[in-house]
């Protein structure tokens, strides 16, 4: 079969299914696996929770290899400071961005926001360090063009708490095309609240699940009629449906993972 077709099959599957399965077919097939254009969409579901820190390596050197052509990152759990950075200077054209559950310091991402500007769909719900209004700043000036926000603190987690309203209107002020915004427990009152609402007039999907702080009146989004609001009163749920469930992963990932040959990711000669 001819790599272009090999290309788009393989795109179909999954990090799992390409690095244990497909790149020991055959050399043709590790060849292919291997090259930029079956990396542009990495997506570790499923694998973060069973092997986390181990699969460091593996990102940086999807990174580094693939940074002209990455369109999107979903990773979890084992995201940190250095990684982000690392990520940061290899968005070049990176369109989505999901980094849940991991520990990235609001410094980091005000730092590397300038780097993000081609990102439209972000989220960095249940970060384990506090997002700063400061941080929230930098990414909606920076991405210009920021259609999904996702900010969800999760309900079991104490943290310092901000200045009330401070995190909405850091969003209000920088991130006015916003169509999708989930801030589940995060500190916002009813002049934050109204503040979102005024500014980010496309808004189409809100989450504001567990924000008790403002004072909720029956007629507050009737003039949002095309606005789909969730909350503010939790159901005792931990907010995990928001997350994925872990594949069944079969124990000798790691080991075939260090051994892939990512030194093919040169550009594929068809």
């Amino acid at each position: 079969m001819i790599a272009e077709a090999l290309v788009l099959i393989f795109n179909k599957l999954s990090i799992f299914d390409k690095i244990c399965m497909v790149s020991l077919v055959c050399k043709s097939w590790h060849r292919v696996v291997t090259c930029s254009d079956c990396w542009q969409d990495i997506d570790f579901e499923g694998i973060e929770d069973h092997y986390n820190n181990d699969l460091k390596p593996i990102l940086k050197a999807l990174l580094r290899k693939n940074s002209d052509h990455l369109r999107s990152l979903c990773a979890k759990n084992f995201v940190d400071d250095e990684l982000f950075s690392l990520f940061a200077d290899h968005a070049q054209s990176v369109r989505t961005l999901k980094l849940s559950c991991c520990s990235i310091r609001s410094s980091t991402i005000e730092t590397a926001a300038e780097k993000l500007s081609t990102v439209t769909h972000l989220d960095i719900s249940f970060n384990c360090y506090h997002i700063s209004a400061s941080a929230i700043k930098a990414i909606g000036y920076h991405c210009k063009h920021l259609l999904t926000f996702n900010m969800n603190v999760s309900s079991d987690i104490v943290d310092i708490e901000p200045p009330l309203d401070e995190q909405a209107f850091a969003i209000a002020s920088t991130m006015p095309k916003l169509k999708h915004l989930e801030v589940s427990y995060v500190h916002i009152g009813s002049e934050g609240l109204l503040k979102i609402l005024s500014c980010c007039t496309e808004l189409e999907f809100l989450n504001i699940r567990g924000c008790f702080l403002f004072v909720f009146k029956e007629n507050l989004f009737e003039n949002f009629s095309g606005l789909k609001v969730i909350g503010p009163w939790a159901t005792g749920e931990d907010l995990l449906n928001y997350m994925y469930n872990p594949r069944y992963i079969i124990p000798d990932f790691m080991a075939i993972a260090h051994e892939l040959d990512f030194s093919l990711f040169d550009e594929l000669k068809y």
